[in-house]
């Protein structure tokens, strides 16, 4: 364990809430890939919307195809379609370094897509978040 059991980590993430939400800020899940552990990282999100209601962001290697079965991997399955309900943007895709380009906004290679999961949910047909 890391020392803080996830009850703690919502509960730290909540007393800082109005903090983040009046500085337009919110939860940001990346670094390695949170959808390694998706059972763990659905009930993390669900959490923190149901206790704080700040945007959640994801970046994960897998691509939304990936994640709701348009394409099969790990990935795949109702613990992920569940969680993308949490989630009001991501980041997917792998970056790759060859197609790296620093001009890009919230993601490092052109392959990466910025997707607003709320938009997306809703008339289901991919809709990139600020295009």
């Amino acid at each position: 364990g890391y020392g803080i059991s996830v009850d703690e980590l919502v509960e730290e993430i909540a007393k800082d809430a109005v903090f983040f939400e009046e500085s337009g800020g919110g939860v940001t899940f990346s670094g390695g890939d949170p959808l390694y552990f998706p059972k763990e990282f659905r009930a993390l999100s669900q959490q923190i919307k149901k206790a704080t209601g700040l945007n959640i962001w994801c970046y994960t290697g897998f691509t939304l195809e990936q994640l709701t079965g348009k394409i099969q991997s790990r990935a795949t399955g109702e613990t992920a379609r569940e969680m993308l309900k949490c989630i009001d943007i991501l980041v997917d895709g792998k970056f790759e370094k060859e197609l790296k380009n620093i001009t890009l906004k919230f993601r490092g290679s052109e392959n990466q897509r910025v997707i607003d999961m709320k938009k997306t949910l809703e008339s289901g047909k991919i809709t990139l978040y600020l295009e």
